[in-house]
């Protein structure tokens, strides 16, 4: 993987969106132009491997359960994520079946890769096997329904419950992070 160096720009980079003054990313893979950034890089812009892929995808389901406001937007982060590891799990294993047809004694690459996709499989599975346990979410979200409802709660009442909700759904973006790093490729 190659090293990313932090710069300021001497010059603007109209092409990057970066201009002068401003800190950039600098790189370049072994086999390809220097390439420049105003963000820090994606795993898949610093590496040709397949599984750079699903770290994209993680880094966007962690972004989508921080920013989550209710647990069907979690379980949907989560629900993509598996689906992407799915698929790099199947390109694994498609490679995998192409170099046992191409080789006929056995290899380790051909076993990494078998490795790789049923890591790959196993990650999503626990991925899609997870569910939050909203009950006390809902009982809280309906409180706090039921008491915007009435005009005689009091402030502290309705702040007790919205405070129920948003730790429960904390609880949830806990639970739905550990399982996404226990499981990472």
């Amino acid at each position: 993987m190659p090293r990313v160096h932090a710069l300021k720009a001497r010059k603007a980079y109209k092409a990057e969106g970066i201009k002068k003054g401003e800190t950039y990313y600098k790189w370049k893979r072994r086999h390809g132009p220097v390439q420049r950034s105003a963000t820090y890089p994606r795993p898949s812009q610093l590496s040709s491997a397949k599984y750079a892929v699903v770290e994209d995808a993680q880094l966007d389901a962690e972004s989508a359960i921080c920013a989550a406001s209710e647990p069907d937007e979690i379980k949907s982060a989560l629900e993509d994520l598996a689906s992407c590891a799915r698929e790099v799990a199947g390109e694994y294993t498609e490679s995998a079946d192409n170099m046992e047809q191409a080789f006929t004694g056995g290899s380790p690459t051909i076993d990494d890769c078998r490795e790789k996709a049923d890591a790959l499989e196993s990650f999503a599975d626990s991925l899609e096997g997870w569910d939050a346990d909203t009950t006390e979410l809902d009982n809280a979200q309906g409180a706090l329904d039921e008491g915007k409802a009435k005009d005689s709660i009091e402030a502290s009442e309705l702040q007790k419950l919205t405070e129920a909700v948003d730790d429960a759904l904390e609880e949830i973006r806990d639970d739905a992070r550990q399982v996404a790093q226990e499981w990472s490729p």
